[in-house]
């Protein structure tokens, strides 16, 4: 009996792992809003969780904060005034935070630790800035004046404590992948993202130490990608079409979400499960029979 019980919690814990952390993004509402948040399994359907605000507001950059369990956003109004706001992770209860000065923070959202955030903003001089947020009392910090080029891909920590991001390049096009210091905000390294444009966020995966961004063609299809951090990266195709207009820098994972498998995972070790039961009680009534 024993040993089914390992067979059986083998078999769990290996489904567990194969469905993995459900990632979530910003999407598009009907009116070309952004602020749909939405949920985007690595295998499996993209699935709405809520519509943020009342459409007069859009949404850019994702984040989740571990200590207080909720999802982190810039909320970015008609005339690209922008504030930092909060959601819980089911998409209730946004609240506004704390309003940000200086630029349309659209090029993506970290969160540090404690009250602090790292963004990237658009300035009225077309500048590309990094800033440092502090939510709880001193608002934003300037750190890098001048990034570069269309740094709309996305913001995220990596591994190694660096912030990483994704310039679009001067064509718009030729995207990279740059990897800056958090406390000088100065560029350490870049390295060419190829296949295109990517401005759908980016997204370190501690539990598989993949990057994964998402793409967005020319009809407005978004695809979802990862890779390795490398002096030539090579991204992988994880899922194709997984909805529309996936392209507001916005990627994270909540804890909330990673634990547990999808449905059809459910299924296939309850199946599992059955059959182990079925062939113990077998082995039972045959060790009966002979006695």
């Amino acid at each position: 009996m024993r040993n089914l019980i390992l067979s059986v919690l083998a078999a769990i814990l290996a489904a567990s792992a194969h469905a993995g952390p459900i990632l979530l993004s910003i999407g598009a509402d009907p009116n070309g809003v952004p602020r749909t948040l939405d949920g985007i399994p690595k295998a499996g359907s993209t699935s709405e969780i809520s519509s943020l605000g009342d459409g007069s507001f859009g949404f850019f950059g994702l984040t989740f904060r571990t200590d207080d369990g909720r999802l982190y956003t810039i909320q970015l109004d008609s005339s690209f005034n922008s504030s930092l706001a909060s959601v819980a992770a089911d998409g209730t209860g946004l609240t506004s935070v704390l309003p940000l000065s200086g630029a349309a923070y659209n090029g993506g959202l970290a969160w540090q630790s404690g009250n602090i955030f790292f963004a990237i903003g658009l300035t009225s001089s077309f500048h590309e800035e990094l800033h440092r947020i502090d939510a709880g009392s001193s608002g934003d910090t300037t750190l890098n004046t001048d990034l570069g080029v269309d740094f709309t891909g996305g913001l995220t920590f990596g591994a190694d404590g660096n912030l990483y991001a994704i310039s679009n390049g001067v064509d718009g096009v030729t995207a990279s992948v740059v990897i800056i210091d958090p406390v000088t905000g100065t560029i350490l390294q870049t390295a060419v993202l190829p296949g295109g444009r990517y401005d759908g966020g980016l997204f370190f995966d501690s539990t598989d130490n993949f990057f994964y961004t998402i793409q967005t063609d020319s009809s407005g299809v978004s695809s979802l990608f990862r890779f390795e951090f490398a002096p030539s990266i090579n991204p992988t195709l994880v899922r194709s079409d997984i909805g529309v207009s996936f392209d507001n820098a916005a990627l994270t994972s909540a804890s909330a979400a990673t634990s547990v498998p999808e449905p059809g995972t459910w299924m296939l070790v309850g199946g599992a499960l059955l059959v182990l039961l079925a062939k113990h009680a077998r082995n039972h009534k045959r060790s009966e029979e002979r006695q």
